[in-house]
Parts: structure tokens; sequence; C-alpha cells
């Protein structure tokens, strides 16, 4: 059977928009001499549509157009992907059609993603169906990583999916695929749909697998692709391209078709931005000249009277080198003026965070007023760090429409500054790579003056918002009584500001805990170097990644290094078990580290150990050969320093019995 798999770009409420696209799409099949031509999940409808899947009309104009749709499938049968209303409620279906009717719906089983939960309810699941003589599985959505066991009689499994991208989440894709197909050993079929909704990008590649869980058909990221799996046919293995593991350019693409797609199903064509001369709003800068063309951007300088002149004109030169149209309108009096019609309130105090905000917010209101005169779109350029910390109120990067870099951290800002540069030209100045991170908001000012560097944070922040961790778990130890023993060390830094204390209530945080993340830097910035060491990946091999120690952490002063091994690991290659070993690449930067439990062991051998040797022998010397408790004392110390002697004689096997784990420099 030839199976056309039409992997399309749907708009959300855009019923006849996509309809006339699954029509082109059937035509184009048909064209094709195709039996089958399937779409993916919610195709007529869009995804996710949210509460419109409550509106009885919306849903019946959905069904309306599923028959339009039916009446063009003569002489080849289609499966749609569309919401239908039940007397349980609405669910999501797959529409089996063949001679122009629509045979049956097959519902999504499993309501997993939050954006679904409210608004559809389960269904019974996958079901059996003959196709032109070939006996099929029709699947829905993640039904596909929890469904097994089809009938023996099945030749093909179909599943329709709405997979949003994720890092990490294609590769895991294809993994599940792969085993299922080899598993149950059947060709196996998925189908996704392909660019940004509301806050969701999708990414395509779907792809097809035949019944040895090879991999036959893969199809594009990020863009419509249109191909045809034959199930008869005897194709070759594909090879996947080198770059489909490769996370910075992926997160490019995906930033890049959100923010175009963000434009054009909205109807907007123009987009405006405030250039500081920093690594956000450059890359921002180029993400927009890229996806909308750089005729339709326009930048503003706002410099003030603490801006450098090296970032105004480093902003200058990026606009140019984009060939980006741009004005400078300096804020210096306008600064002047505000600081000093607040000076019967508020004068005869310091400067603090308050005359830093009255600079972002002087920014703030000219910015608007340029969207909101000239027709422009205000792009926001905060990241994910800055957003968590609740520092975004402070450096003024959430004015804006739409945030094309909002999920990504402070350190990925830079890892996409390096591939732009890398891939385009060098269009971003060096020194806006080179420099230290400042919002230039007092003189001198630095992130580090209140902030570790950014690898400490991105690395504490991913624990703690991506993987759900604790406190605890990120390193920080309670006394008996629940009192912090870091609160006197946190006492000493210096105060918060005051914005990043209390942010404004119209600020959109996508943290689970903005302040208290910021406070678990703070504390954590004396003990998250004892647990990790910076390297360097030198090759990954399946569920194996060897990684070269470059730099010391301040476990070197542990005396308990000796049964960890990291203290003189510098220089040498560190052995990590991961099962995401192909997600690395030799000469990506990472941080290595030892599990919680290696603390354990290693205070047991140092310390409980030694101590254990330690009254041992002095017991035995005293009470069981009457020695005297001097001669014992010596005894026990000869005891423990021969212990110690054995600890450092066998350190490597120690060493090996270690496992240790690595984290990314998100």
């Amino acid at each position: 059977m030839k199976i056309a798999i039409a992997q399309l770009n749907y708009t959300i409420g855009d019923i006849d928009g996509n309809a006339s696209k699954i029509i082109d799409s059937i035509n184009k099949a048909k064209a094709q001499r195709a039996d089958l031509v399937i779409f993916a999940e919610q195709a007529v409808s869009g995804t996710p549509a949210f509460d419109l899947l409550r509106k009885t009309t919306f849903l019946e104009l959905c069904e309306d157009a599923l028959v339009e749709i039916a009446s063009c499938c003569d002489g080849i049968a289609a499966i749609v992907g569309l919401p239908i209303l039940t007397r349980e409620g609405t669910i999501s279906a797959a529409a089996l059609i063949q001679d122009r009717k629509v045979l049956r719906y097959v519902g999504k089983k499993y309501i997993t993603a939050r954006r679904e939960m409210g608004f559809l309810v389960p269904s019974k699941g996958f079901e059996y169906a003959t196709i032109k003589g070939h006996k099929c599985a029709i699947i829905v959505g993640d039904d596909l990583s929890r469904e097994h066991d089809f009938d023996k009689s099945v030749e093909t499994v179909i599943s329709i999916n709405a997979r949003k991208y994720g890092k990490g989440t294609m590769t895991y894709r294809y993994d599940m695929m792969r085993h299922l197909s080899f598993v149950e050993g059947k060709n196996l079929v998925l189908v996704n749909q392909v660019g940004g909704s509301t806050d969701i990008v999708y990414d395509g590649t779907s792809g097809a697998f035949n019944n040895r869980g090879e991999l036959v058909l893969m199809m594009k990221q990020f863009e419509e692709d249109f191909q045809i799996f034959d199930t008869k046919a005897a194709g070759e293995p594909v090879s996947i391209p080198s770059t489909y593991n490769d996370r910075t350019r992926m997160v490019y693409q995906a930033a890049r078709c959100g923010l175009r797609d963000f434009f054009v199903k909205n109807g907007y064509k123009k987009a405006c931005i405030g250039l500081s001369g920093g690594i956000d709003s450059a890359v921002v800068a180029c993400l927009a000249a890229d996806a909308l063309g750089r005729q339709n951007i326009r930048a503003l300088l706002l410099p003030s009277q603490f801006s450098s002149d090296h970032s105004v004109e480093d902003a200058k030169k990026l606009a140019e080198n984009l060939g980006i149209e741009y004005n400078v309108i300096p804020i210096t009096e306008i600064y002047t003026s505000v600081v000093n019609t607040l000076k019967p309130v508020i004068g005869g105090r310091e400067f603090d965070a308050t005359e830093e905000n009255i600079q972002t917010r002087i920014r703030t209101v000219l910015l608007m007023a340029v969207q909101n005169k000239a027709d422009y779109i205000l792009l926001n350029s905060s990241n994910k760090s800055e957003n968590a910390l609740g520092l975004c109120t402070l450096y003024g990067d959430t004015a804006g429409a739409f945030s094309p870099t909002g999920d990504l951290y402070k350190s990925e800002m830079y890892d996409l500054a390096r591939y732009i540069n890398r891939t385009q030209g060098d269009p971003i100045p060096g020194n806006i790579l080179d420099k230290e991170p400042s919002s230039e908001l007092h003189p001198g000012q630095k992130d580090s003056d209140i902030l570790p560097p950014y690898e400490v944070v991105d690395a504490i922040l991913y624990r703690m918002i991506e993987e759900g961790q604790h406190r605890e778990e990120c390193g920080v130890r309670f006394g008996s009584r629940g009192e912090d023993p870091l609160h006197d060390h946190a006492q000493r830094e210096e105060a918060l500001p005051v914005s990043a204390r209390a942010a404004p209530v119209d600020v959109l945080v996508r943290a689970r805990a903005p302040y208290a993340a910021y406070q678990q830097i703070r504390r954590l910035r004396a003990v998250a170097s004892r647990i990790e060491h910076s390297g360097v990946v030198e090759r990954a091999e399946r569920d194996t990644v060897y990684v070269r120690i470059t730099s010391h952490s301040a476990c070197g002063s542990c005396k308990a290094r000796e049964a960890c091994g990291l203290a003189e690991a510098q220089d040498k290659i560190v052995v990590v078990k991961s099962p995401d070993a192909a997600h690395y690449a030799a000469g990506e930067k990472v941080m290595v580290g030892v599990r919680r439990s290696a603390g354990a062991v290693a205070v047991i051998l140092a310390y409980v150990g030694a101590l254990a040797v330690l009254l041992a022998v002095l017991v035995a010397a005293v009470a069981a050969l009457g020695w005297s408790e001097g001669r014992g004392a010596l005894a026990a110390l000869g005891a423990v320093v021969v212990y110690y002697c054995v600890l450092w004689l066998f350190r490597h096997k120690i060493e090996h019995t270690i496992h240790f784990s690595i984290t990314k420099h998100y």
C-alpha cells in the first residue's frame, strides 16, 4: 500500500484554511496514485484550540469541513484529525474516510498534555481497520507510547500526532518508534504537524519505519513536507543527518519558526526591538531579521548617561551588519527630568534600584509608543534565567508582544549567538560575545555583582525548573533544627535589588518559584563548585560519554577527595554512563559531577572508616592485650595511618565505583 504523509502547518481556528490545505494534499496524493493519505492530530481545527473545544458551534464547523474533505476522497482513503463532540465530551479523533464517506472515528485514550486537560476527555483508544486490503491499527496522539501487543494480522501501525518540539524530544520519539516497530514486527508511520501555535512550536519530523525497525522515511524539521511511503517497497534504511542531534541548531530553528508563524498567522508584518548592545537583544534582532526579512525590522537604541560608548557602537554595528533600520534616542534628559520631578518626594536618599528601574520604564514607554504609533510589533528580548530570578523587570526586557527567546537560559543565548555568527557571517560583533554581562544601570554595574557565573545559575535553575528538584536536592543541607547553615554566608552577600524582591504583578514569570530560585543561587554559590567539574566531551558511544576534565572545583580542598577521585581528575578522562549519550557531541562543554551517594561513600571511607579503625585498635590494645593507654593510643594512630595508606593505594579502584553524572551548561 502506498501511504502519503502530509506534514502541514495548521492555524488554530482557521477551519476553512486548514481544510483547503488538506484538500490540496489529497489531490496531490491522488495524482501520485497513493492509496491512503494521512494528516496530523486536530488538523481541521488547529491545536491547541483550548476553550474553542468547548464551543458546540466550533465543533460543528469542524464536522462540516470534514464532510467537504470527504467529498474529495474518491479513489483514495484518508485519515484526518479533528475534535469530535460525544456524549462524554470532546475527544481528539482520527476520522477514517473511504469512498467519500466518514466510516468511523478513532479517539485518543490518554490525555496527558496540560493544554488538553479540561478541554478533552479520554476515548477508548486505538482501533483496527482494513484499508485497500491492508490491515492497520489507527492510533491518536501520545497513545503510541503506551499501547503495544497489536493483533498479529496488523501490517502497519498509523499514528497521527501533535507533538511539540522540546530539547531531546525528537531523539526520544525516534528511539521509541524504532523499538516499537522492531518488537511488534510491523510497519510504523507517524504523522506530526509543523509550525508555531501560541507559545508552542511543532517540529514536524514525521517518519516511517519498516517491520524490522529500520527508519525508511524521515521528513523535514520545522518545514512542511509531503512524501510517499510504500509498504511493499524494499526501501533502503535512511541515515539520520549529523545535524539531527545539534541542539543549538534545532533551538534556533524552533525559535525562528515560532517567531515567523506568530507574525504570519496573526497578520503582522513589521517588528521593532530595543537594541542595548547586549547578547539578548542581539540574538532576537538576528532571529527577527532572518524570520521576517531585514526590511521589516526597526531597532531603537536608547542609551542613558550610564551606557558605555562601546555598547552603543556595538548596537549600531549589529544593526548595520543586519541591514536593519535603526534610530538612536538618548534618554538622559528624560531620566534627569523624572528624577528631578521625584526629588520633592524621595529626594535625599542614596541611588539604588529605584533609579535603575526608572531607566527601564522610560525605555518601555518609548518602545511601546513606536509599536502603537507605527504599526510595529514590539519583540521582547527576555530569557528564562532572568525571568526566573525576578530580574526581568529590572533589566527591562519584558516589554513586547512576543518573546522568541523567553524559554532559553542565558547560557543558551550565548550558544545561539555563536551559532548565528558561525552560519550567517558574523553579524554579532565579537565584543558583545566577549564582554561581561551587564545591563549598565549604574556606573560599572555587572550581572556578577549579584549573581554567580551564569553556568552555575543555569545549572541550578535547570534542576529546579525542568527536573522539579527541591533546594536540598540541588546541594543545600539543613541543620537539625531546620536552619540553613549557609544563612550567615548569604547574609554577608549584598542585598537583593528591590525590583527582584517585588516584581510587578503584570510580569509573567515562567518558573515555579522565581524569587526562591534566586535565593537558592545565592546560597548555593559556596557549594555548587564542590560537586562539579568543567569538562569537554571527547567522544560519545551508545550509553557512554567520555569527558576530559578541564578545571578543578572546590572539592580539591576536601579531606574526602581520595574516595571521590574528582580532585585528581584534571586533564584525565572520566567515563560517564548516560542513556542520553547520543545527545552529546565531541568538543561540547559539560559539567561532570558526582551523584549525591558518592559524597556519603567518601565521608564513610575517609572519616567513619578511620574512626572505626582507631577505636577498634585502641580497645583491642588496651582491653585484650593489656597495653597501657599511651601505647594503645600510639598503636591506634599507627593503624589509622596504615588505613589512609591503603585508601591511597586503592584510590583508583574506589574511583571506579563512583557514578558520575553530566549536567549541561544551560
